[in-house]
């Protein structure tokens, strides 16, 4: 998700270690996402949509694993996001490739990288109509609505990051934009911390 700088000189033990550790450390918190977001689909499959849309839908008796609930914008939000933690699962799993040029480290990193991007923007603006009951809605006075608009804030710090991130041949200039796509990362990071912890108080409040 997005890039980073290592200071240490290339090649150099110091470099190889530093690497593979911030490896290590993005693909295991893709792996957190993706199951956060699996639960979240399952609520969504169980619990339905917020007061207000599709009311008049029975849920099931039984708990569901699986179903398809394209009329609910819950749902729909819930799995996009899940769809986009996979990618992030792939983006950051094929980072442990080896000897990649620029060409395969965007086909295999950057790619879903980016497709991981534009599905949690969608998932963060669904998120959101949901929420406001309609495209936009300014309701400062309500914890949901601050949660929604982190997500939002999140995801675009995330898709920001990864346009700094493309890898380029070697000696383009663009390659001093790699502590900007590391910024953007900790921006969006810090976004959805802030976010999953106003769970809790709104956990709570209901």
């Amino acid at each position: 998700m997005g890039g980073y700088a290592v200071t240490f000189p290339e090649g150099s033990p110091k470099a190889l270690s530093a690497g593979m550790t911030l490896d290590w450390i993005f693909f295991i918190g893709s792996l957190f996402f993706t199951s956060a977001a699996f639960c979240q689909l399952l609520e969504s499959m169980n619990a339905g949509d917020s007061e207000g849309l599709y009311a008049e839908e029975k849920l099931a008796d039984n708990f569901q694993w699986m179903a398809w609930h394209p009329q609910r914008i819950g749902y729909m939000a819930s799995l996009v996001q899940l769809i986009g933690t996979v990618m992030f699962n792939f983006n950051t799993g094929n980072a442990f490739i080896g000897d990649l040029n620029w060409v395969q480290q965007d086909i295999l990193i950057w790619t879903p990288n980016i497709i991981g991007c534009i599905c949690f923007l969608i998932a963060s603006r669904l998120a959101f109509m949901e929420v406001c009951h309609g495209y936009w809605g300014w309701q400062p006075g309500n914890i949901e609505w601050w949660i929604t608009v982190l997500n939002l804030l999140g995801s675009i710090g995330f898709m920001i990051s990864t346009f700094y991130s493309l890898a380029v041949p070697p000696g383009d200039s663009s390659t001093t934009f790699s502590w900007l796509s590391a910024f953007f990362t900790f921006q969006g990071g810090v976004c959805f911390l802030i976010a999953s912890y106003l769970l809790l108080p709104e956990m709570f409040s209901e």
